[in-house]
């Protein structure tokens, strides 16, 4: 992963791309109690991820969570996500 220095892909943006997600369902930053060292020990080696407000829509969760896979191989891709979002604004509507 990028704080590790190792090789990384677009899966890495996937992970940001849920943080900002989260970030404009939330309007907080998040890992705000964290030093920026802190928060990136915390998501790489103990799997530290936002905590997701119980309000929010299911799918909207349910895409969080793949985003956020420890796995980033398991991430999806941003064409996967671009599919995954009318289903989303579908139920949501």
């Amino acid at each position: 992963m990028v704080i590790e220095h190792k090789p990384y892909d677009q899966k890495a943006d996937v992970f940001s791309f849920g943080i900002v997600l989260w970030e404009m369902l939330t309007e907080k930053l998040p890992y705000e109690h964290l030093s920026p060292l802190q928060a990136a020990v915390g998501v790489i080696q103990k799997g530290l991820r936002p905590k997701i407000p119980r309000h929010t829509h299911p799918k909207l969760v349910e895409l969080l969570h793949w985003c956020w896979h420890q796995d980033s191989s398991l991430r999806p891709n941003f064409s996967e996500i671009l599919e995954f979002l009318p289903r989303v604004t579908k139920t949501v509507c």
